[in-house]
């Protein structure tokens, strides 16, 4: 949970770590000693008590140890149904899955257009373009999220290095 900082469905969390005994007793010991509660829009999530433990425990891992903790608990997540795609997003970007990472982005930003939360669209395809500059597609949808977000100048700017090495009928459109 302390890697994870954020709630987190309870049984992609016992699938994700090393528990070898009853993961219900080990999670109500852990709720009783005020380490963890349950929280988020879930009853079935689990969050750190407090933001401090979370930072405690963080602070005694190394870095292979918390990529390796996101991997893990991503999978997991990943493997239950209707998964948060923007906590996949985070947790495949902590383990260093940037192809991972990106598809997650990619379906959260598509959720936030069709949310009309046009500036959080453009937030995560931006995020979704740092590794494949290139992508055209993303570009696009980039720059209709931030038109959309009422952005038309950097919208603008998106769609002209869209148009780039385009054919020119296809240049005009862009512009």
């Amino acid at each position: 949970m302390a890697v994870a900082g954020r709630p987190t469905q309870q049984q992609a969390a016992t699938a994700a770590s090393a528990i070898e005994v009853d993961a219900r007793k080990a999670i109500r010991l852990l709720i009783h000693e005020h380490l963890l509660r349950r929280g988020g829009s879930s009853t079935d999530s689990l969050v750190t008590f407090h933001d401090r433990i979370a930072e405690v425990v963080v602070a005694e891992l190394d870095d292979q140890e918390i990529s390796d903790h996101h991997l893990k608990l991503a999978l997991a997540l990943e493997a239950q149904e209707g998964a948060d795609p923007e906590a996949l997003f985070t947790l495949f970007s902590g383990a260093s899955q940037m192809d991972k990472a990106r598809e997650y982005a990619v379906v959260t930003a598509h959720q936030a257009v069709e949310a009309f939360a046009f500036v959080r669209a453009a937030e995560f395809f931006e995020l979704a373009l740092v590794d494949s500059p290139g992508n055209k597609q993303l570009q696009l949808d980039l720059a209709f999220a931030l038109k959309n977000a009422g952005r038309c100048y950097d919208s603008a700017m998106v769609f002209l290095d869209a148009a780039k090495d385009e054919p020119p009928d296809k240049t005009l459109m862009l512009r």
